[in-house]
């Protein structure tokens, strides 16, 4: 091979690695840029709330420490005065915090709908958009190549700043006066640079919460990752630490979920393959392990090729489309609480407006931790869940997971009364 033909391939590889485009979109100087492109940027009218950009370089470094400070700023002040709810999302593959990138679009979409279901005179919503470089080529054909490249970078993200910021979060839900709820949700390799920052914690607050007879502590209130890069090996010591030290009482809610589509040919087909080429060499063995009561041999190799929500030991429950009608005439936020109601009660399915969650083991109830393999039908492939039907479950299922215990047991005492009303009045 010529040295020209050598330095051409090494070009063309050199382009296919790191982020192309490195630079920050929403910078906080407005003498240089347009106010409304700040960091920190406030949605009025029927539907309030505000929305902070983090952005981190391809080291993972905040990219302007500022943006982490102006959300600290805001959150403080408000959880002063009112209950607040942050809604953290972490952006995947084939995406950034730019203006036009549609994953900032859904995430506003999203934020303006969960904001209409809330008390706004009680609670403030605070979405935080964690920007990084998922997409470093443009070009149609290229942009495809980049899968394994941007996983690497994907933890590099995982291991930098962004443990700070979920770190800061966390303190701040536990140690407010008010009542603040914390959600985060990643996609993509956002879900699997969530999973990897916190794998740690979850493991740590399992051992701790075993010899509590409380709910098992979590990181914030809900974490749920869809269609993550995740290989089913980084799942077994979480799975093994979950089902030794825990037993799950009536007040425990879902605090870790992950839900992959059927259909995603990225975690599906992609992911293995190259699984395959890079950890063939690895030395495996069979290890054993408890499925619902069942203890079965988890082979090493095959769960370190395949992703979490392909690989079948570990799938905990299906999310299929409701067809049950009779829901969609109720508000998200009674629905909901419905849900939460079917949840304390250890029912095997669980109802929302247009989906339905299926536990497939039918002695183990109100598991914190879901690995849910959802319908074409509700996220059709990698990328598009912001369909009308997951995004409405997906909504609800937020909401069931912060909701208060005062709350159920008040509204379930306001049903018992009126019914009691209706008796005397029928006698």
């Amino acid at each position: 091979m010529t040295v020209e033909r050598k330095l051409g391939i090494w070009l063309a590889l050199l382009a296919l690695t790191g982020c192309l485009e490195q630079r920050n979109y929403h910078p906080n100087d407005c003498k240089k840029t347009e106010c409304h492109r700040s960091s920190l940027y406030h949605e009025s009218g029927q539907a309030p709330y505000t929305l902070g950009y983090i952005e981190m370089d391809d080291q993972g470094i905040f990219w302007d420490r500022s943006q982490f400070e102006l959300i600290k700023r805001h959150a403080k002040q408000t959880t002063r005065d009112k209950d607040l709810l942050i809604y953290v999302y972490v952006h995947g593959w084939q995406h950034n915090a730019s203006y036009d990138d549609s994953s900032v679009a859904n995430f506003k979409r999203q934020l303006a709908k969960m904001s209409q279901t809330l008390d706004n005179n009680r609670r403030s919503l605070l979405g935080i958009y964690v920007g990084w470089c998922g997409r470093s080529v443009d070009i149609p054909i290229l942009k495809h190549t980049t899968f394994w490249d941007r996983k690497s970078a994907a933890k590099r993200v995982a291991d930098g700043s962004l443990i700070e910021l979920f770190s800061y979060l966390n303190d701040l839900k536990n140690q407010t006066i008010t009542d603040t709820k914390l959600v985060i949700l990643g996609h993509s390799f956002g879900g699997k640079i969530v999973f990897t920052a916190l794998n740690k914690l979850f493991s740590q607050q399992l051992v701790d919460s075993s010899n509590m007879d409380d709910a098992t502590k979590e990181i914030g209130d809900l974490t749920i990752l869809i269609n993550p890069p995740l290989d089913a090996l980084k799942y077994v010591n979480f799975h093994n630490i979950k089902d030794r030290y825990n037993h799950f009482l009536a007040i425990q809610k879902p605090t870790l979920a992950i839900f992959t589509s059927q259909n995603d040919w990225a975690t599906k087909y992609a992911f293995p393959i190259g699984n395959i080429l890079m950890r063939n060499f690895e030395s495996n063995r069979y290890i054993k392990t408890k499925i619902g009561k069942e203890s079965v041999l988890i082979n090493q190799n095959i769960a370190a090729r395949m992703a979490i929500g392909h690989f079948k030991p570990y799938i905990s429950h299906d999310l299929i489309v409701s067809s049950n009608t009779v829901g969609m005439r109720k508000s998200r936020e009674d629905i909901s609480l419905d849900a939460l109601r079917q949840w304390k009660r250890g029912m095997r399915t669980i109802h929302f407006s247009e989906a339905e969650l299926i536990r497939r083991y039918e002695d183990v109830t109100r598991t914190p931790y879901l690995v849910v393999s959802v319908e074409p039908e509700l996220i059709p492939n990698h990328n598009d869940f912001s369909g009308r039907e997951f995004e409405g479950f997906l909504h609800e299922f937020i909401m069931m997971s912060i909701s208060s215990p005062s709350i159920i047991e008040t509204s379930s005492r306001i049903s018992l009364s009126s019914s009691s009303v209706t008796d005397s009045l029928a006698d």
